[in-house]
Protein backbone atom coordinates (compact mmCIF):
# COMPACT_ATOMS: atom_id res chain seq x y z
CA UNK A 1 0.00 0.00 0.00
CA UNK A 2 2.86 2.39 0.84
CA UNK A 3 4.40 1.88 -2.58
CA UNK A 4 1.08 2.54 -4.32
CA UNK A 5 0.60 5.81 -2.41
CA UNK A 6 4.20 6.85 -3.15
CA UNK A 7 3.70 6.22 -6.87
CA UNK A 8 0.38 8.12 -6.93
CA UNK A 9 1.92 11.11 -5.14
CA UNK A 10 4.93 11.08 -7.47
CA UNK A 11 2.81 10.80 -10.62
CA UNK A 12 0.73 13.77 -9.49
CA UNK A 13 3.97 15.66 -8.72
CA UNK A 14 5.27 14.91 -12.21
CA UNK A 15 2.04 16.27 -13.72
CA UNK A 16 2.46 19.49 -11.73
CA UNK A 17 6.13 19.64 -12.75
CA UNK A 18 5.27 19.21 -16.42
CA UNK A 19 2.59 21.92 -16.25
CA UNK A 20 5.06 24.41 -14.77
CA UNK A 21 8.01 23.46 -16.99
CA UNK A 22 6.18 23.52 -20.33
CA UNK A 23 5.69 27.21 -21.14
CA UNK A 24 2.73 26.51 -23.45
CA UNK A 25 0.84 24.62 -20.74
CA UNK A 26 1.85 27.04 -18.00
CA UNK A 27 0.50 30.05 -19.87
CA UNK A 28 -2.92 28.40 -20.10
CA UNK A 29 -3.25 27.83 -16.33
CA UNK A 30 -4.63 30.88 -14.49
CA UNK A 31 -2.73 30.20 -11.26
CA UNK A 32 0.62 30.03 -13.08
CA UNK A 33 0.23 33.02 -15.40
CA UNK A 34 2.47 36.01 -14.85
CA UNK A 35 0.67 39.05 -13.51
CA UNK A 36 3.57 41.36 -14.31
CA UNK A 37 6.82 41.47 -16.28
CA UNK A 38 9.69 39.98 -14.33
CA UNK A 39 13.24 41.26 -14.42
CA UNK A 40 14.35 37.85 -15.65
CA UNK A 41 12.63 36.45 -18.76
CA UNK A 42 11.12 33.00 -18.94
CA UNK A 43 13.17 30.33 -20.63
CA UNK A 44 11.66 27.70 -22.86
CA UNK A 45 12.87 24.21 -22.06
CA UNK A 46 13.21 21.46 -24.64
CA UNK A 47 11.05 18.35 -24.42
CA UNK A 48 14.15 16.33 -23.49
CA UNK A 49 15.00 18.68 -20.61
CA UNK A 50 11.43 18.48 -19.31
CA UNK A 51 11.44 14.67 -19.49
CA UNK A 52 14.76 14.44 -17.61
CA UNK A 53 13.55 16.79 -14.86
CA UNK A 54 10.27 14.88 -14.55
CA UNK A 55 12.11 11.56 -14.21
CA UNK A 56 14.35 13.01 -11.48
CA UNK A 57 11.29 14.41 -9.69
CA UNK A 58 9.55 11.03 -9.85
CA UNK A 59 12.49 9.13 -8.33
CA UNK A 60 13.13 11.69 -5.57
CA UNK A 61 9.45 12.04 -4.67
CA UNK A 62 8.91 8.29 -4.50
CA UNK A 63 11.86 8.02 -2.10
CA UNK A 64 10.65 10.93 0.03
CA UNK A 65 7.06 9.70 0.19
CA UNK A 66 8.17 6.20 1.20
CA UNK A 67 10.33 7.74 3.94
CA UNK A 68 7.32 9.67 5.23
CA UNK A 69 5.04 6.62 5.12
CA UNK A 70 7.56 4.45 6.95
CA UNK A 71 8.80 6.88 9.61
CA UNK A 72 6.13 9.50 10.38
CA UNK A 73 4.02 8.45 13.33
CA UNK A 74 0.52 9.74 12.49
CA UNK A 75 -1.82 10.35 9.57
CA UNK A 76 -2.11 14.11 10.11
CA UNK A 77 1.61 14.68 9.68
CA UNK A 78 1.73 12.30 6.72
CA UNK A 79 -1.00 14.24 4.89
CA UNK A 80 0.59 17.68 5.35
CA UNK A 81 4.07 16.48 4.38
CA UNK A 82 2.81 14.73 1.24
CA UNK A 83 0.90 17.87 0.22
CA UNK A 84 4.13 19.83 0.69
CA UNK A 85 6.03 17.45 -1.61
CA UNK A 86 3.56 18.09 -4.44
CA UNK A 87 3.44 21.87 -3.92
CA UNK A 88 7.17 22.38 -3.48
CA UNK A 89 7.75 20.42 -6.68
CA UNK A 90 5.57 22.88 -8.58
CA UNK A 91 7.23 25.86 -6.89
CA UNK A 92 10.73 24.63 -7.68
CA UNK A 93 10.00 23.82 -11.33
CA UNK A 94 8.29 27.15 -11.95
CA UNK A 95 11.15 29.00 -10.26
CA UNK A 96 13.67 27.11 -12.36
CA UNK A 97 11.94 28.11 -15.60
CA UNK A 98 11.04 31.73 -14.92
CA UNK A 99 12.63 32.75 -11.60
CA UNK A 100 9.24 33.11 -9.94
CA UNK A 101 7.28 31.13 -7.35
CA UNK A 102 3.49 31.47 -7.78
CA UNK A 103 1.71 32.31 -4.51
CA UNK A 104 -0.58 29.28 -4.85
CA UNK A 105 2.15 26.83 -3.80
CA UNK A 106 3.32 28.39 -0.48
CA UNK A 107 -0.33 29.26 0.26
CA UNK A 108 -1.45 25.61 0.03
CA UNK A 109 1.53 24.45 2.12
CA UNK A 110 0.85 27.07 4.82
CA UNK A 111 -2.90 26.37 4.94
CA UNK A 112 -2.39 22.61 5.12
CA UNK A 113 0.12 23.11 7.93
CA UNK A 114 -2.22 25.38 9.91
CA UNK A 115 -5.23 23.08 9.39
CA UNK A 116 -3.26 20.02 10.50
CA UNK A 117 -1.98 21.83 13.61
CA UNK A 118 -5.54 22.82 14.55
CA UNK A 119 -6.92 19.34 13.86
CA UNK A 120 -4.08 17.75 15.80
CA UNK A 121 -4.74 20.01 18.77
CA UNK A 122 -8.48 19.33 18.93
CA UNK A 123 -8.18 15.56 18.46
CA UNK A 124 -5.60 15.50 21.25
CA UNK A 125 -2.77 14.40 18.98
CA UNK A 126 0.30 13.43 21.00
CA UNK A 127 2.69 16.37 21.19
CA UNK A 128 0.24 18.76 19.48
CA UNK A 129 1.15 21.72 21.69
CA UNK A 130 4.85 21.14 21.09
CA UNK A 131 4.22 21.08 17.32
CA UNK A 132 2.39 24.42 17.52
CA UNK A 133 5.15 26.07 19.57
CA UNK A 134 7.82 24.69 17.24
CA UNK A 135 5.96 25.93 14.15
CA UNK A 136 5.40 29.42 15.57
CA UNK A 137 9.04 29.75 16.60
CA UNK A 138 10.24 28.40 13.24
CA UNK A 139 8.13 30.73 11.09
CA UNK A 140 9.06 33.79 13.18
CA UNK A 141 12.77 32.94 13.05
CA UNK A 142 12.80 32.13 9.34
CA UNK A 143 10.76 35.21 8.39
CA UNK A 144 13.05 37.52 10.37
CA UNK A 145 16.26 35.85 9.20
CA UNK A 146 15.29 35.71 5.52
CA UNK A 147 14.07 39.33 5.47
CA UNK A 148 17.42 40.43 6.92
CA UNK A 149 19.24 38.37 4.27
CA UNK A 150 16.93 39.83 1.60
CA UNK A 151 18.01 43.39 2.37
CA UNK A 152 21.65 42.66 3.18
CA UNK A 153 22.11 40.71 -0.06
CA UNK A 154 20.31 43.43 -2.07
CA UNK A 155 17.44 41.14 -3.06
CA UNK A 156 19.75 38.15 -3.53
CA UNK A 157 16.95 35.94 -2.26
CA UNK A 158 13.47 36.36 -3.68
CA UNK A 159 10.24 37.16 -1.85
CA UNK A 160 8.80 33.92 -3.25
CA UNK A 161 11.64 31.97 -1.63
CA UNK A 162 10.89 33.64 1.72
CA UNK A 163 7.18 32.81 1.42
CA UNK A 164 7.98 29.19 0.59
CA UNK A 165 10.40 28.80 3.52
CA UNK A 166 7.91 30.41 5.92
CA UNK A 167 5.19 28.04 4.71
CA UNK A 168 7.48 25.05 5.25
CA UNK A 169 8.29 26.41 8.73
CA UNK A 170 4.61 26.29 9.65
CA UNK A 171 4.37 22.78 8.30
CA UNK A 172 7.59 21.25 9.61
CA UNK A 173 8.63 23.21 12.68
CA UNK A 174 12.17 23.98 13.80
CA UNK A 175 13.70 20.54 13.25
CA UNK A 176 12.61 20.06 9.64
CA UNK A 177 13.09 23.65 8.44
CA UNK A 178 16.62 23.69 9.87
CA UNK A 179 17.48 20.71 7.68
CA UNK A 180 15.76 22.25 4.66
CA UNK A 181 17.70 25.51 4.94
CA UNK A 182 21.01 23.75 5.61
CA UNK A 183 20.79 21.39 2.64
CA UNK A 184 19.34 24.11 0.38
CA UNK A 185 22.19 26.50 1.21
CA UNK A 186 24.79 23.75 0.86
CA UNK A 187 23.58 22.56 -2.54
CA UNK A 188 23.10 26.14 -3.77
CA UNK A 189 26.63 27.12 -2.70
CA UNK A 190 28.19 24.09 -4.42
CA UNK A 191 26.23 24.81 -7.61
CA UNK A 192 27.06 28.52 -7.59
CA UNK A 193 30.79 27.88 -7.09
CA UNK A 194 30.76 25.28 -9.87
CA UNK A 195 29.03 27.69 -12.28
CA UNK A 196 31.51 30.44 -11.45
CA UNK A 197 34.53 28.15 -11.90
CA UNK A 198 33.26 26.90 -15.26
CA UNK A 199 32.35 30.52 -16.22
CA UNK A 200 28.77 29.56 -17.02
CA UNK A 201 27.58 32.31 -14.66
CA UNK A 202 29.06 35.59 -13.47
CA UNK A 203 29.02 36.91 -9.90
CA UNK A 204 26.26 39.35 -10.87
CA UNK A 205 23.95 36.70 -12.32
CA UNK A 206 21.41 35.10 -10.03
CA UNK A 207 20.25 31.49 -9.89
CA UNK A 208 16.77 30.42 -8.76
CA UNK A 209 16.73 29.24 -5.14
CA UNK A 210 13.43 27.34 -5.35
CA UNK A 211 14.96 24.12 -6.77
CA UNK A 212 17.43 24.06 -3.88
CA UNK A 213 14.63 24.49 -1.33
CA UNK A 214 12.94 21.51 -2.99
CA UNK A 215 16.16 19.49 -2.80
CA UNK A 216 16.67 20.54 0.82
CA UNK A 217 13.15 19.39 1.71
CA UNK A 218 13.51 16.03 -0.02
CA UNK A 219 16.95 15.34 1.49
CA UNK A 220 15.73 16.39 4.95
CA UNK A 221 12.79 14.01 4.74
CA UNK A 222 14.96 11.10 3.63
CA UNK A 223 17.83 11.68 6.08
CA UNK A 224 16.28 13.34 9.13
CA UNK A 225 12.86 11.75 9.64
CA UNK A 226 13.40 8.72 11.84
Amino acid sequence: MEYIIAIIVSVFSVIIAYCTLDINVSNKLFFLKKKYDDRLPSKELSKLQIKIICMIVFVLNVSATLSIMENVDNEINIVKMVIAIICITGAACNDYREHRIPNIFPFIIAVSGIVCLIVGYFVSQKGAQAYIVSSLFAVASVALGMIVIYFLSKHGIGIGDIKLLCALSILGGVYLISGVIFFAMLSCSITAISLLITKKKTIKEGIPFGPFIYLGYIVSIILLIY
